[in-house]
């Protein structure tokens, strides 16, 4: 009988997430260990104790909020766990020969990239109320959206019964009725967002949160910026990247299409970014120097208020790193 292997030699473990269930594989060497777990935390927590003595990294990819509770628990207990973007575990996937989709082949390429991937994202130190803050912007994101939808198919509905001087439907009064209830739970929410930022900033984040604040235009967002952005990352890149205002460009040759923004981040961070910098420029004299620098250049109004909205970020980014004080005669110098 083959003697079972120590859970110190495991290399790494990939961890397949549903709703209901977590597919695990583990890597010892070159045998792949898996099995299946319900997605519940008192089953999660005996699997994690069977883990004492694990060195190796857990990876485990984003699927909507189901991958919360595992990785929260992971973190708790010290293990190092890495939450990837579906993206990534993607790529590595249609590397391999043999195109197989099933919840075991998927844990098992999540556990190969553990030991192959040089890559990976740094380990998960997000706490309940950030992950909380994090869906409740989402909510809001498409709270607000809806709103604006709605406003839109009413004033259309409006402007074709005027045009054909018809009497409106019943329904309408009820529709503006629901819109304006709409505008004041989004109200709600918003002051909701900014108790909850307020709380996570005052408890981790002081310092980063004092350097938003100090930059123009940033003051409104200080706390929502604190929150969902990470001063420990690499670079001012992947600030921007978190945002979706970096820039994709397409190129083949002497080809060259189009750039545009990836629009791959965090929606309602994006908006709120794209607002305190266009207020920036309304407010500050140094900033409004820049734009209209930018204008002058060929630029548009929403691709030069963009530029600035990324500038604001590198500033804040430096400041974080180095400590200084912001100075806007030096940072907005062409």
């Amino acid at each position: 009988m083959k003697k079972r292997q120590s859970i110190k030699e495991c290399q790494s473990i990939g961890i397949d997430v549903s709703k209901k269930e977590l597919a695990i594989t583990a890597i010892y060497g070159d045998e792949f260990h898996y099995q299946a777990i319900a997605n519940k935390r008192s089953r999660i927590l005996t699997w994690i104790k069977s883990l004492q003595g694990f060195e190796g990294i857990i990876i485990v990819e984003s699927t909507a909020w189901y991958h919360y509770l595992v990785s929260l628990l992971c973190t708790e207990q010290g293990l190092d766990i890495r939450v990837i973007n579906p993206l990534l575990s993607s790529k590595h996937a249609k590397s391999a020969i043999r195109k197989v989709k099933s919840d075991p082949a998927d844990s098992r390429h999540l556990a190969i990239m553990g030991v192959t991937e040089p890559d990976l994202p740094a380990p998960m130190k997000l706490t309940p109320n950030r992950l909380k803050y994090r869906r409740t912007l989402g909510l809001m994101h498409g709270l607000d959206k809806q709103i604006q939808s709605l406003k839109q198919r009413l004033k259309d509905f409006g402007e074709c019964l005027d045009v054909l001087e018809v009497t409106s439907p019943g329904a309408l009064e009820s529709l503006q009725v629901a819109l304006k209830q709409l505008e004041l739970c989004k109200r709600q929410l918003q002051k909701d967002l900014d108790t909850q930022a307020d709380k996570i900033a005052d408890e981790e984040a002081l310092e980063t949160k004092a350097v938003f604040s100090s930059l123009p235009g940033l003051r409104p967002a200080s706390s929502l910026l604190s929150v969902t952005l990470d001063p420990n990352t690499k670079s001012a890149g992947s600030w921007i990247g978190f945002a979706g205002i970096d820039i994709s460009v397409r190129q083949s040759g002497t080809w060259r299409g189009r750039a545009r923004l990836t629009k791959r981040g965090n929606r309602y961070l994006r908006k709120r970014l794209f607002q305190a910098a266009w207020g920036a420029c309304l407010t500050y004299p140094e900033v409004r120097s820049y734009y209209d620098h930018l204008k002058s250049q060929g630029r548009c109004h929403s691709e030069s208020v963009l530029m600035i909205a990324r500038k604001l970020l590198r500033i804040a980014y430096t400041l974080i790193q180095t400590g200084e004080a912001y100075d806007g005669s030096k940072a907005f110098t062409y």
